[in-house]
């Protein structure tokens, strides 16, 4: 009985340190569950001592028979402690370890929600942004049809009044009984349908000649252009117009002017149209000034520039804009169809240059077209054969 009761407490000491031991994996508290794993070997080691000598029939020490079944239960409840702390802890730990993997998840699918969101505030940035391209764009053509509808109008004038000119004088002419064909109002009448004549077909050729640049079949023919005598011929072509409304007409060019590489007829036609242009809008009294010099980028420019009404800041680029006028009224007052300034302005970026204007109501107007350095002061058979073709 003895021997049994020894050997089984031996076993339950050594598994419950054994356990405790295995405790130190699972829980923070390693020195403690250490210190009682040395405590229950010191105690197995005890009771295999006291085995070992009692196989042996050492009979020099008793053996307390009660006192060792009351260790024995000791050690059997202290494994059924151990294993049930352990099981406590090996499920807390596995309690703990779900709970960082559901933590772990739920860090994923907060990042993904954010990336989700981010993407979504993405596309909303977009759609709003194409949204409000989309309103621009509908706004601008509202304009332009609101324009082209104020153009049309003004156009319907234009072209009417010279056509109701030339019919009316015509009719006349053709009545030999009211009019003589060798008296002066015959002359007189012939004049005004010549006049009508060419007014109108000014008219279809700016239309025309804005169209073609619009559709990309305008062609640039480059050649040397002398631009004093151009300069000249501009100036003798409208001092006429300009002494009739009582304006100043002058020129001022340059002394070290480079030569020009362009289209003369384009070139001279964006003179004219700028320079009767600052006629028109020009009180009697007034000055129009044709400039011409060396830009400080090396480029060629032109400037026109009048002591006339001028134009608000907010109506530059409508004047600038293809059927775009300012006030209808007042074009109609002065003629014109108001295509000057955008053909113009598309003449010049024909030759890779631009368009510039400045003004203010009541003190004038300034319009500068400026030519790209690469058209100034190469010889002509050096110019690139691209920019000779337009």
């Amino acid at each position: 009985m003895t021997p049994l009761v020894l050997g089984l407490s031996l076993l339950l000491q050594f598994s419950a340190a054994a356990k405790a031991l295995l405790l130190t994996r699972v829980t923070g508290w390693r020195v403690a569950w250490v210190i009682i794993a040395a405590a229950l070997v010191l105690m197995g080691g005890r009771r295999l001592i006291t085995l070992l000598r009692y196989i042996a029939g050492d009979t020099s020490f008793s053996i307390d028979l009660t006192a060792e079944i009351f260790a024995l239960t000791i050690s059997a409840l202290m494994l059924i402690g151990v294993m049930k702390i352990g099981g406590i802890f090996t499920a807390a730990r596995r309690s703990e370890e779900a709970l960082k993997d559901s933590r772990t998840a739920l860090q994923v699918r907060v990042a993904e929600l954010e990336t989700a969101q981010y993407k979504l505030e993405v596309q909303k940035a977009a759609l709003a942004r194409a949204a409000e391209h989309l309103a621009i764009a509908r706004n601008q053509a509202d304009a332009a049809n609101r324009a082209k509808s104020d153009f049309l109008a003004n156009m319907s004038h234009e072209l009417r009044t010279p056509l109701n000119a030339i019919i009316g004088f015509s009719e006349m002419m053709k009545d030999e009984s009211r009019i003589a064909v060798s008296s002066a109002r015959y002359r007189d009448y012939s004049n005004d349908i010549h006049n009508s004549g060419k007014h109108l077909l000014d008219v279809i050729n700016d239309i025309l000649d804005l169209s073609k640049v619009e559709s990309g079949s305008a062609e640039v023919h480059t050649a040397v252009i002398d631009v004093p005598d151009m300069v000249a011929s501009v100036l003798t072509l409208l001092r006429y117009s300009a002494r009739e409304g009582g304006i100043a007409l002058v020129s001022d060019l340059s002394d070290d002017l480079p030569l020009l590489h362009a289209d003369s007829r384009k070139v001279k036609q964006i003179l004219v149209n700028l320079t009767t242009n600052a006629i028109k809008f020009t009180a009697a009294g007034g000055q129009v000034t044709l400039r011409a010099f060396h830009g400080a980028d090396g480029g060629f420019v032109f400037q026109v520039a009048d002591t006339g009404i001028g134009i608000a800041a907010a109506d530059i680029p409508v004047v600038l804009s293809q059927f775009g006028q300012v006030n209808g009224t007042l074009s109609r007052n002065h003629g014109g169809t108001g295509l000057g300034l955008p053909l113009s302005k598309s003449l010049a970026e024909l030759h890779g240059g631009r368009l510039e204007l400045e003004s203010e109501v009541g003190r004038g107007t300034t319009v500068t077209v400026c030519f790209p350095a690469a058209r100034v002061g190469l010889p002509l058979a050096e110019f690139p054969a691209s920019r000779q073709a337009g």
